[in-house]
């Protein structure tokens, strides 16, 4: 315990005391002047800087009257012991002193009354101010570089940085981290860094490099958003003035550059890109700009030879990212195996209005005809198989949309609520959810799997199964059957995230599986009614409809933005994307296919 040691330090004094009056008295005046005693420290653990308490003895209260030194230096087995210390308070057996910056571990001296004392050794733990590392090794002057390493001071004061013989500039400083400014004034070349911290008295030093790289930067676009196949700017700082030495990249996909100055660059929005940032290369070194959004836009007008350009397209239907199909009216059916580059005929013996089609594959699909016959082929439209309703089930109602899950189990929607359902591949076909609905007519059916499945109509109706179309729950939205909107198509993203699109401009979303749909805000001056509608991507969701009619996201489906296309005002009754989320088409009344 502190106090018994203070106790005994008493005893040790007295003992002394008494000695010193034997010996310490002068023949001429008798005065005593006893020696001080320093019989422990407290506390016992101490680095420079701290405060720390002296016990023992004959110390003076008046605090200028002591004079206390700590040791600075070993030499051999000698001491030196000039480090003067600040007393703070005085006591005749304690003084309170703060530890100098210079000193080191070894004895404590007190001369009070002209007389001089020493203590036992005293460990001080001496702070091993060291930089491990300089982040970047080499940099330009004006850069900001960071200093790694253990034992510098805490605030930005007690550290000093030179850079040679440059002061710099700190921006942040912790005991283990210091950001500092390279300095201006440097020349090129190597140096070393010296870092000092006052409050240990110590310095460390490392090696850089100031170097004067030119660096790429890319700052902002114009316009910061556009679509494929459109021209944008570049700006930013040290491109090269020769075209073809400049690397640019939208998220991943490589551009044309088509002219280039040190501070810009027009470049063409490459097919296939999508939203993120854009980089810019140059001699190996690649600076990355903010993100730059890519909006939907067709790029392309395109007629069919031989198609009447009277009739119109009704549906798209891709098969894979080339294969894709196109159905009109008249029993027009169109293919392309380029992605919508070039078109060929099918012919077929069909005079009716085609509504739809569907594909497994590029040889296995389905035909919807508006006088309820269903057409199905193997071979790729080579022959065709057709299912004529007969026994009446569906009345020769129009047969409007197709879902199949695999090539033998698909559903069927029509008018007068018919649903209808095969399980051998279209050769036959059972009756659904006529009677349920039979005033409804379905435009559009979904199924997710062979039991998840919504088909949707007139006056805002919703129907959904879990059974595979055994039996239907009504979900029908209540203010679109008031205000008389019908629902022309509904598609699902993965199980829980749907979309649904209608007359009079209406958007819908489920982020619960369909129990519950929300209305979508949609911006700008397009305000008819919309016939069909595709998820692209994650970013990028398309509906069209009537008078030229285009919506579409960016964002995933957070804001729609509605506009007429710049090529056709004719009605689009379809669009379809291809699987990896790259190319649409859309068609039109008049025969008319944008891609």
């Amino acid at each position: 315990m502190k106090s018994n040691k203070i106790q005994l330090g008493f005893i040790a004094i007295g003992v002394f005391f008494f000695a010193s009056i034997l010996f310490s008295c002068t023949d001429d005046n008798n005065d005593f002047v006893p020696i001080p005693v320093i019989l422990d420290f407290a506390p016992d653990a101490i680095t420079l800087g701290d405060t720390i308490n002296l016990i023992g003895g004959n110390f003076k209260q008046n605090i200028s009257e002591n004079e206390v030194n700590f040791s600075s230096a070993l030499n051999g087995t000698s001491y030196t012991i000039d480090a003067v210390a600040k007393v703070l308070e005085a006591q005749t057996n304690v003084l309170t002193v703060i530890v100098p910056i210079n000193a080191i571990s070894g004895p404590v001296t007190v001369t009070a009354g002209g007389k001089t004392g020493t203590s036992n050794i005293l460990n001080i733990d001496v702070p091993n101010l060291t930089i491990t590392s300089i982040n970047p090794p080499a940099a330009n002057r004006g850069d900001t570089v960071t200093l790694s390493g253990v034992d510098f001071g805490d605030t930005i004061d007690d550290n000093t940085v030179l850079f040679g013989t440059e002061a710099a500039t700190i921006v942040s400083a912790s005991s283990t981290e210091i950001e500092v400014i390279v300095p201006e004034s440097l020349s090129v070349g190597p140096l070393t860094v010296t870092l000092t911290v006052a409050s240990i008295n110590q310095e460390t030093t490392i090696d850089f490099e100031v170097t004067d790289i030119v660096s790429v930067t890319v700052t902002s676009y114009n316009p910061p958003a556009e679509s494929v196949g459109a021209e944008i700017t570049i700006f930013g700082t040290n491109f090269s003035e020769i075209t073809s030495e400049n690397e640019v990249s939208f998220n991943g996909t490589n551009a044309t550059v088509t002219a280039a100055t040190s501070n810009a660059l027009t470049v063409i929005v490459p097919d296939g890109a999508t939203t993120g940032p854009i980089s810019v290369t140059i001699d190996g070194e690649t600076a990355v700009g903010p993100d730059f959004t890519i909006l939907f836009g067709f790029t392309e007008l395109l007629t069919i030879p031989g198609v009447d350009t009277s009739a119109d397209f009704t549906r798209v239907f891709w098969v894979d990212n080339s294969v894709v199909y196109i159905t009109g009216e008249d029993g027009i059916l169109i293919k392309s195996t380029d992605a919508g580059a070039t078109w060929t005929s099918i012919t077929t013996p069909l005079t009716e209005n085609l509504y739809d089609s569907f594909w497994i594959n590029e040889m296995t699909g389905w035909l919807a005809q508006s006088d309820g016959t269903i057409h199905s082929t193997t071979d790729g439209g080579s022959s065709w198989n057709s299912w004529v309703d007969v026994g009446g089930i569906a009345n020769g109602v129009a047969i409007g949309a197709f879902s199949f899950v695999d090539a033998n189990t698909g559903w069927a929607s029509g008018d007068n609520g018919i649903i209808l359902k095969t399980t051998d591949g279209g050769a036959s076909w059972s009756l659904q959810a006529a009677g349920l609905y039979n005033s409804v007519d379905f435009d559009n059916i979904y199924f997710m799997d062979e039991n998840k499945g919504w088909a949707v109509g007139e006056l805002g109706t919703i129907i959904s199964t879990t059974d595979g179309g055994n039996t239907w729950i009504d979900q029908t939205i209540t203010e679109l059957q008031t205000a008389g909107t019908d629902l022309k198509r509904i598609t699902f993203s993965d199980a829980m995230n749907g979309w649904l699109a209608g007359e009079d401009l209406e958007i819908y979303n489920t982020t619960d599986g369909g129990a519950t749909w929300n209305p979508v805000a949609i911006s700008g001056t397009y305000s008819d009614d919309l016939n069909d509608l595709v998820i692209v991507n994650d970013q990028l969701i398309i509906a069209v409809g009537d008078d030229g009619g285009i919506v579409r996201s960016v964002d995933g489906g957070v804001s729609f933005t509605a506009s007429v296309s710049s090529f056709t005002d004719e009605n689009f009754d379809g669009v379809g994307a291809s699987p990896d989320g790259t190319k649409v088409i859309a068609v039109s009344d008049l025969a008319t296919i944008l891609r």
